[in-house]
């Protein structure tokens, strides 16, 4: 095994036996060896071999290094009288991976001893140790007796992808943890988009709506993929198009002329070269291109987050010498992100089982149109200014209030009254959003006042200076404008009210990753996507997170910090 755990039970003396792979280098002062409890402590910590001076393309310097088989060995002690579990973590880098390694091993303290000695300091007989490795085939299912504790079902994934041996294994693992990230809120603005793109044209058969949503996600995986192999062999920041105002005016405009149509305002133009390939009665696989196409083109739609899989992904595709086993692995993560979108396209027209009127058809064809029309407020917002994106709001709650208000005329019966009720939530919102655009005019707010629990800086040497001056750590968050999990973890842990507890402890610092003047700190901290968040001690990064942060509480990212910071105390 690559990894070994032993530990003397109670006293925990601890050796982790590690054996790097045939040419690879582990480098000694990238090795972070750390324990997730306020109450345990490591002392020391030391290696059985000496590190040897190697040259490191990564870092363009000599490093000292590990090739051979070295032990890692320190102490850990329970300062405190009550029992306790805890995990080690263990991470380093190599010259195999630009993403740091991560290992967890359980320990437990049971309280009937103090523990705070060490094993060769008891001259009493000692068990003998135990031995946990990182694929251990006979370990308990439960988390305290794995080797390899994971907090969350996507982490384990990563984990067995990491350690894979089979690319088919690899692949099924991507699929899987594609689909587990697809319940994010990436997702979600894609929905009204592939009901109106597969569903146009009126009902189709079951087997119809099947393969139309199964070439739609073929080719949101394929733009997934291509867009994946281009970040992690160039460097670029995946998800970059959506705030590069003439991808997004094209893609708007497109998007806007699909929602026209389907409102009835304008007729869908299909050139007569176009017409066999769209034209379900004249060709057998024209629709299904069709709908690849459609799927490319809303590809990046998504794109703008990167969660944990993601980042593990295109860790594993930089790695890799293959640029075609980087694309298929990329590709089964774009399909089970993609999933749900298939669901729905499959299962969306429901409308089946209503009664075969042409007006339920028609009505429901407006709504989508309604739907796709906010996607495109939704995505011009990330190229214009924060009072521009509210008044463009009024602007759209207006035109869905006109709209319904000539539209219910031409309506009866029960049609025409939830039409009169929507036109009323919509009058209501068009005050609330007039309201808020007002004061965003009027009263210029942060650009990021979804998280005013935090006092964030936008200058990081700044930030450093202030850390270094009041002894604190430094958070480092970039994020992009077009990036929705970003949004979603500032509004569940940056903006709670917990954060307070972590004023004089933390220095906070937010880089927008869109701007041109953050290139060099992205190329500086490796930035493969957003968000990216770094917490920075004395120039040297302890923990970074991705989209992972959003699955933590905020009390939880709160404990995290405060064990951090009491770690590396002067």
């Amino acid at each position: 095994e690559k990894i070994e755990f032993r530990a003397k039970p109670e006293q925990h003396n601890i050796k982790i036996h590690v054996q790097p792979e045939e040419k690879e280098l582990i480098y000694a002062d990238h090795i972070d060896v750390t324990v997730d409890h306020i109450d345990a402590h490591i002392e020391n910590l030391h290696y059985s071999e000496e590190p040897k001076p190697q040259y490191s393309e990564e870092f363009k310097s000599t490093q000292n290094a590990f090739s051979e088989p070295f032990n890692i060995i320190f102490e850990v002690h329970n300062t405190g009288s009550q029992a306790l579990k805890a995990d080690i973590h263990l991470q380093y880098i190599n010259n195999q991976q630009p993403s740091a390694h991560e290992e967890l091993f359980p320990i437990e303290f049971t309280g009937d001893q103090s523990s705070n000695h060490s094993a060769s300091d008891d001259n009493t007989e000692k068990p003998e140790p135990t031995l946990y490795t990182t694929q251990d085939d006979h370990t308990s299912g439960s988390s305290e007796s794995s080797a390899v504790k994971t907090s969350s079902y996507t982490d384990y994934i990563q984990h067995i992808v990491l350690h894979a041996d089979s690319l088919w294994i690899q692949l099924l693992l991507a699929f899987l943890l594609g689909l587990l990230l697809s319940l994010t809120p990436c997702i979600y603005p894609m929905i009204p988009i592939t009901i109106g793109i597969l569903h146009g044209n009126g009902q189709r058969t079951f087997i119809q709506n099947l393969l139309g949503s199964l070439s739609y996600a073929a080719g949101i995986a394929t733009t997934f993929a291509l867009l994946g192999l281009f970040t992690a062999y160039a460097g670029a920041q995946f998800g970059s198009l959506l705030s590069n105002p003439i991808f997004v005016s094209v893609f708007v405009i497109f998007l806007g002329y699909m929602s026209l149509t389907m409102l009835g305002v304008v007729n869908l133009y299909i050139p007569s070269f176009m017409q066999k390939q769209v034209n379900v009665q004249s060709s057998t696989f024209g629709p299904y291109l069709s709908a690849f196409v459609f799927g490319a083109v809303s590809g990046t739609v998504a794109s703008p987050c990167v969660s944990p899989g993601l980042a593990l992904i295109l860790g594993i595709v930089a790695g890799l010498k293959n640029a075609f086993l980087g694309f298929l692995l990329l590709f089964m993560f774009g399909i089970g992100i993609s999933m749900p979108l298939v669901i729905i396209g499959t299962f969306s027209s429901s409308m089946h089982f209503l009664p075969r009127s042409g007006q339920w058809m028609e009505e429901i064809k407006k709504l989508i149109g309604l739907l796709m029309m906010g996607i495109c407020v939704y995505y011009v917002q990330n190229i214009i200014s924060e009072e521009m994106a509210a008044w463009l709001f009024v602007a759209y709650t207006v035109f869905i209030s006109i709209y319904l208000l000539l539209d219910a005329q031409a309506s009866n019966g029960a049609i025409r009254t939830i039409k009169n009720l929507l036109l009323i939530g919509s009058i209501a919102l068009t005050v609330l959003f007039g309201v808020q655009a007002y004061e965003k005019s009027m009263f210029k707010s942060t650009p990021r006042s979804t998280t005013e629990s935090i006092h964030w800086l936008t200058d990081l040497d700044q930030a450093k200076q202030n850390a270094q001056e009041n002894n604190t750590l430094v958070l480092l968050d970039f994020y992009g404008k077009a990036c929705s999990i970003c949004k979603a973890i500032d509004k569940k842990i940056f903006a709670h009210a917990s954060m307070q507890e972590l004023s004089e402890i933390v220095t906070f610092v937010k880089i927008n990753g869109n701007l041109p003047e953050a290139k060099d700190l992205l190329k500086e901290f490796n930035v493969r996507g957003f968000p990216s968040i770094f917490v920075i001690h004395n120039d040297q990064t302890i923990q970074e997170w991705t989209g992972d942060l959003y699955n933590m509480t905020p009390q939880e990212f709160v404990t995290t910090m405060k064990q951090l910071h009491q770690k590396h105390q002067d």
